[in-house]
C-alpha cells in the first residue's frame, strides 16, 4: 500500500499534510466519500482531488471505480 496514490484511482493524491499544508485543508472531503472506503485504506491512503470532486459530480462514479478494485 502507497500512502501517495489515491486508494481509489491509484494516481498521485499529491498529499501535502506532512509537509505544511495540504489541498485537503481546503476542501471538504464527503464523510459518504471516506465511507464508501475499504476499512484497510481508511486513514492510510488520502483519496486525491479528482476523485473528490468527480464524486461530488456523480457518487455513481466512484462506486463503479472501487467496484472494479474490488472485483477479482
Amino acid at each position: 500500500m502507497n500512502s501517495a496514490t489515491c486508494p481509489i484511482c491509484q494516481q498521485q493524491n499529491a498529499c501535502g499534510a506532512q509537509q505544511t499544508s495540504c489541498w485537503c485543508f481546503e476542501v471538504k472531503v464527503p464523510t459518504e466519500l471516506i465511507a464508501l472506503l475499504p476499512k484497510h485504506f481508511t486513514h492510510k491512503q488520502c483519496i486525491c482531488q479528482q476523485c473528490v470532486n468527480d464524486f461530488k459530480h456523480d457518487p455513481l462514479l466512484i462506486e463503479r471505480k472501487l467496484a472494479e478494485i474490488k472485483a477479482p
